[in-house]
């Protein structure tokens, strides 16, 4: 008797196949239209935020010359509409400027680390957030060390570049940072520039003797600092420190810390 030979189901293994490349072409393609979409939603958003700082320029920077009230010097700094400043938020603590860089931002400080990491100037909702000191901080800059918080962002804004800092060149062409208020403007010199981490001593607002501020400014300016500016800092010196997070690590942070070397009554 001859054996029956079965017919291969060649048929119904390759619709299974085929199936089965289509849900996996499928899901790929929603990954792919995901990803797409979350990039373009955030270069909106990165656009928006920066349109919105672009408002605010125009709105308060004037054509005017600040001057240095006892000399009648003209300083390097924006001359600023304060009032209408003001009339935006009043959680406005100072005007950080940096000559020849992107870096011409208002000041807030909010009663916590959280709000303005979301929100503009203005309080517009937006991922570009603000320039804000440490809500621990006292807000007229007499910390010992007072800490201005900014995101990283990848189109050079807000405080994205900082990242040029880490090459000395950089810094011996941009060797001031300026903290404008209503009436005076405050000159400081950056002595050290570093890579550190979220929880760092870095962000120590006060130091309780000399020994304890001896201790932090060699460790910043020896051990962690990424060259040697030759800047020398004492315990009679106040701080200021520009902090923004890094993209090598989710708890990295690029650090520019400068000190104050003179304040000028302005009008």
């Amino acid at each position: 008797m001859q054996a029956k030979i079965k017919e291969p189901k060649s048929g119904k293994k390759s619709a299974v196949k085929n199936a089965f490349l289509n849900i996996m072409l499928v899901a790929c393609l929603a990954v792919f239209l995901g990803a797409g979409w979350k990039l373009v939603s955030a270069l909106i958003e990165y656009r928006e935020g920066e349109a919105n700082y672009e408002a605010i320029l125009d709105k308060v920077i004037t054509t005017a010359v600040v001057r240095d009230e006892e000399s009648q010097e003209a300083l390097p700094i924006p001359v600023i509409d304060w009032a209408a400043l003001k009339e935006m938020n009043d959680d406005l603590v100072g005007w950080l400027y940096i000559p020849d860089t992107k870096i011409q931002y208002p000041i807030v400080q909010g009663s916590d680390n959280d709000y303005y990491l979301t929100h503009t100037f203005d309080k517009t909702k937006n991922a570009c957030g603000a320039i804000f000191m440490d809500a621990a901080n006292q807000s007229d800059y007499n910390s010992d060390n007072t800490v201005l918080h900014g995101h990283n962002m990848k189109n050079g804004t807000m405080f994205g570049s900082l990242r040029k800092f880490e090459k000395k060149e950089y810094w011996e062409s941009h060797p001031f940072i300026w903290i404008i208020k209503e009436d005076t403007a405050a000159k400081y010199e950056i002595f050290s520039v570093s890579i550190t981490e979220a929880a760092s001593d870095v962000y120590t607002l006060e130091f309780g003797s000399e020994d304890s501020f001896n201790n932090y400014i060699a460790k910043r300016t020896k051990i962690d600092a990424i060259y040697n500016t030759g800047v020398s800092v004492t315990a009679d010196d106040k701080l200021l420190t520009l902090s923004t997070c890094t993209s090598d690590t989710e708890t990295g942070r690029r650090v520019v810390q400068a000190k104050l070397v003179d304040e000028k009554v302005i009008h």
